[in-house]
């Protein structure tokens, strides 16, 4: 069986946002070969263009960029609602105590040093994907069921697992009874 199913059961978006070549060209080999969409930038302002159009589903950042650096990237996501939740990752060959203490406080997920195990890069990223995932199902399960105590103010409601082949709650329907 394997996890080739798994490797990507939701067509995650991967942004990388890194100034060096030979980086972003191993990262979008190793994510691509994962089975994720990725993309890819070398600078930050191209990066939050990017960005912009199009919301990545997690975003991998370099530190040390010309003009732009990691950090005032992150800053700028992060204040922004339509970007502050995409998980950050910073993935640079800066490995100083400060350095993971500002990537924190600025809003950072994530933080792994240069040079990385590739298998630990993408149980990581994976792990961070899943967890985003089920904020957005979990969003996306409170809003239906505001919309059912709306509907139905004089009913009740029922909550109902809906559960995957190996048993997992995925989500929850909501039956309306009068």
């Amino acid at each position: 069986m394997g996890n080739e199913p798994l490797k990507n059961a939701y067509n995650a978006e991967i942004m990388i946002i890194d100034d060096t070549t030979e980086n972003l060209t191993l990262l979008h080999e190793i994510f691509k070969s994962e089975g994720y969409l990725v993309r890819s930038s070398n600078s930050g302002e191209l990066a939050l263009l990017s960005i912009e159009k199009k919301l990545p589903d997690i975003i991998l950042l370099d530190i040390k960029m010309p003009n732009l650096d990691g950090f005032e990237v992150c800053k700028r996501l992060k204040a922004e609602q339509k970007t502050m939740n995409i998980p950050i990752i910073f993935i640079t060959a800066i490995g100083e105590t400060q350095d993971k203490i500002e990537a924190f406080t600025l809003g950072a997920t994530d933080f792994i040093t240069k040079p990385f195990d590739r298998q630990e890069v993408i149980a990581r990223v994976r792990a961070h994907i899943n967890f985003r995932i089920q904020q957005l199902l979990l969003a996306e399960s409170e809003e239906r069921f505001r919309t059912a105590q709306e509907m139905s103010p004089d009913g009740f409601t029922i909550l109902r697992p809906v559960r995957n082949e190996i048993g997992e709650t995925i989500d929850f329907i909501w039956v309306y009874e009068n």
